[in-house]
């Protein structure tokens, strides 16, 4: 029988950071290259087949997303560190994961990374008059960029039917009815928003089941 590999978060980067050290003296990885310090944590015990090396479905899919945030970070401590077109991209990749495996034990991980993503891709990094830093409006600062909305609409031509479809396609009409105008009522639905996606996966505030709080996947492996 099998046995599952849990990789947590100091696991991969651990692994990232040995194979960048042997791609950088091109060394082959080996048992006398890695530290024992810097061992991924798996179950205690070291590989003895193939077979111990194989993940699960759940775990492999994990690591698509997983990976992509270690190759190129979504965020940097300035903001969003990648286009909207990619955030989105990204948060599908997310709101699929969360679908197939709706009881995974990352669901807490994946919830606050989705919820990060949607909100940088519609709000622009804006949290409020006195932090006004918005991604997307014009040069006055009155009105969201065409090019903005232009994205949120190819978007929606290539993900119709997704929850993140659904929760841009409400910004894109508020913005049509607003006529692109950065109004009270756009402000008003980044407030609101990150209640939005919670109820769009069943969840609460408090963590009964597996729940979100505030930090994404590459910040907590910084901590």
């Amino acid at each position: 029988m099998k046995r599952k590999i849990v990789m947590n978060f100091a696991a991969v980067l651990s692994a990232a950071m040995l194979l960048t050290g042997c791609f950088g003296t091109n060394e082959t990885p080996s048992e006398s290259t890695v530290p024992e310090s810097t061992s991924a944590p798996v179950n205690s015990e070291s590989f003895s087949s193939e077979e111990d090396s194989v993940f699960t479905e759940e775990e492999n899919a994990y690591q698509e997303w997983m990976s992509l945030e270690e190759k190129e970070p979504a965020f940097d401590q300035n903001g969003a560190s990648v286009d909207a077109s990619e955030l989105l991209r990204r948060a599908v990749m997310v709101e699929n994961f969360l679908q197939d495996y709706p009881e995974t034990k990352y669901r807490e991980d994946a919830v606050e990374y989705y919820n990060r993503l949607v909100t940088a891709a519609i709000t622009g990094g804006y949290v409020s008059e006195e932090q006004s830093s918005h991604l997307y409006l014009d040069e006055e600062g009155k009105k969201i960029n065409n090019d903005i909305v232009d994205t949120y609409n190819t978007f929606l031509e290539e993900n119709a039917g997704t929850k993140t479809a659904n929760i841009v396609e409400e910004y894109v009409t508020l913005l049509g009815t607003e006529e692109g105008n950065f109004t009270d009522a756009v402000k008003a639905f980044y407030v609101d928003i990150v209640e939005r996606m919670k109820n769009m996966f069943d969840m609460g505030m408090e963590m009964i089941e597996p729940d979100s709080s505030a930090t994404t996947p590459a910040e907590k492996k910084n901590k």
